[in-house]
């Protein structure tokens, strides 16, 4: 039985290639880049924490160190919070990198106390879509190089939730709709109901965006592969969180391993399936295990998916210029 659960199917040999993950050093974030990296490619594990980073990263060299032909891990300093940071953390793996072969999107916060950054942004919603919008904006130049190399195969990889259906919403034109709160009472703002609303909506951003970003890739003719997936539930704290505590020992039971849940990220990322049968899977949805699906009829919505863009493009230029980086 194959990686990905399909008896014929492994993840290929990705010597020579160029990965960055973020939210790596932890969870299913850290399994894909630790299965990357077994499979010979150079991973750049985007984390906050230097300290935490190394840690990951040490691990990762003892628990392998018998495996001969293997890639490397390098911490690639990513604060997703703001896009100031980001586009400094762009900027330095810019210096430092001739390629980009696979970009996965997985840093979330997950469901959380309303919070503005200094920015003026809801932070789930600067984390989960603004960070990782400017982060691939600003690498899709290298991306758009990389794919013009003998035997390239470029994927962006944006890990959602098959919780982005339970939320829907009619426009995206201010930045006001970033910052909702889906609570109509200040009292229950931060109730697990209106944290979870919250959390949904930012999934269901990652949806439009990835489908926005394959709509846009495909019109200027860059040969990249845009997915947006279910990971299934992982059970990790921060997952389950999004549960309530009663229902959490049971939860804990039934949720996947960080090993399980990066089977669908792996598969997006690296199986010759998607490759092969490119158009099938452009701006396509995947479920836990790399299956075909869609989104919802909100995540397929394309004149919400452009609003979104063009009001991620907006926000973005407006705090570069706030804070004088334009």
């Amino acid at each position: 039985m194959g990686f990905f659960g399909r008896p014929t199917l492994q993840i290929p040999d990705q010597t020579g290639k160029v990965a960055l993950v973020t939210g790596a050093n932890t969870g299913m974030g850290y399994t894909i880049s630790e299965q990357l990296a077994l499979k010979g490619a150079t991973v750049w594990m985007g984390a906050r924490s230097e300290a935490k980073a190394k840690e990951a990263i040490a691990r990762f060299n003892a628990e392998h160190k018998n495996v001969a032909k293997k890639g490397e891990i390098v911490w690639l300093k990513l604060d997703l919070t703001s896009p100031v940071d980001v586009i400094a953390s762009a900027k330095s793996f810019l210096s430092k990198s001739d390629r980009l072969d696979i970009l996965v999107n997985n840093a979330a916060r997950m469901a959380s106390p309303f919070e503005l950054t200094k920015d003026g942004l809801e932070t789930s919603v600067a984390i989960n879509h603004i960070g990782h919008f400017t982060l691939t904006e600003a690498l899709l130049p290298l991306l758009r190089q990389t794919a013009q190399l003998p035997g390239a195969d470029i994927r962006v990889v944006t890990v959602s939730s098959g919780l982005h259906s339970f939320i829907s919403v009619n426009n995206l034109s201010t930045k006001e709709d970033f910052n909702t709160t889906f609570s109509s009472n200040p009292a229950s703002v931060d109730s697990l109901i209106a944290q979870t609303k919250r959390y949904n909506f930012t999934k269901l951003l990652n949806v439009l965006f990835a489908a926005e970003l394959q709509r846009r890739a495909d019109q200027e003719g860059t040969p990249l592969v845009s997915i947006s997936l279910h990971p299934g539930v992982v059970g990790t704290g921060g997952a389950l969180d999004l549960f309530p505590a009663v229902a959490r020992p049971v939860m804990k039971l039934l949720a996947k391993s960080p090993l399980q849940g990066a089977i669908a990220p792996l598969f997006a990322a690296t199986s010759p399936e998607v490759r092969g049968n490119a158009e099938k899977y452009k701006g396509s949805y995947l479920l836990p295990g790399g299956k075909l699906s869609l989104a919802s009829e909100t995540g397929r919505n394309e004149k919400l998916a452009k609003e979104l863009w063009d009001l991620s493009e907006k926000t973005v230029k407006e705090i570069m210029e706030g804070n004088g980086s334009i």
